[in-house]
């Protein structure tokens, strides 16, 4: 009992005695201090996140009619039959897209592109030349921007074997800020490459049938 009495005494008496200052080194100091500027960084972003909440709930859907978005595509000049390996005809087709927004203007918005290219005048089935799909990152990268004009170019390979020198171009354009696809399509001319000659199979030589002796007169 006795020894009871003077544990709880003592700890009574450590709790009483006043206890010397923790001492905070140069890395504790630098600690707080990060810790301190985190908090504050951390309590703006989240001050500006509920000033555009509010600022998105007054606009409502109508804000997307405030902003550029893309309203139609074209094919630009330069769409055309494209030469690339330096053989006579052409072995690709060049295809410049126009993203236009809704003042008439090219605009550089961000999308998916889905370019075909069909031969009409093959069967049913059979007219699917070629395709090529890209995503936002592989399209950007076909970006072309110049004084005058700007706009996407992709060059589409054609097979070797082509019947007809009128193709169709088709183009499907996803914008990834409305989500929303639009599509065009125009007829181009390309140039066949040549067709190959075919030698006539040479005939051996025939000597011409003897022709019979005539008798002496008698």
């Amino acid at each position: 009992m006795a020894a009871c009495i003077v544990s709880s005494a003592c700890v009574m008496l450590t709790a009483c005695t006043p206890q010397p200052p923790v001492r905070l080194d140069a890395n504790m100091l630098l600690e707080i201090e990060q810790l301190r500027t985190s908090n504050e960084q951390l309590q703006k972003q989240l001050l500006q996140r509920d000033e555009q909440i509010i600022t998105l709930q007054k606009l409502g859907d109508k804000r997307l009619n405030l902003l550029y978005t893309v309203r139609r595509i074209a094919l630009a000049s330069g769409t055309a039959g494209a030469n690339t390996d330096d053989k006579p005809g052409d072995d690709a087709v060049k295809v410049n897209v126009e993203p236009i927004d809704q003042h008439g203007s090219v605009l550089k918005a961000a999308g998916s592109v889905k370019v075909q290219v069909f031969d009409l005048a093959m069967p049913e089935g059979k007219n699917l030349l070629a395709e090529r799909e890209y995503d936002p990152n592989a399209a950007a990268k076909n970006w072309m921007s110049g004084l005058f004009s700007s706009y996407y170019s992709f060059t589409i390979p054609l097979p070797a074997e082509r019947a007809h020198s009128e193709l169709t171009v088709r183009v499907e354009f996803t914008e990834y800020l409305t989500g929303k696809t639009f599509t065009t399509q125009d007829v181009i001319k390309v140039s066949l490459p040549p067709k190959p000659t075919t030698q006539p199979e040479t005939q051996p030589a025939t000597s011409p049938s003897a022709m019979p002796e005539r008798s002496a007169p008698a």
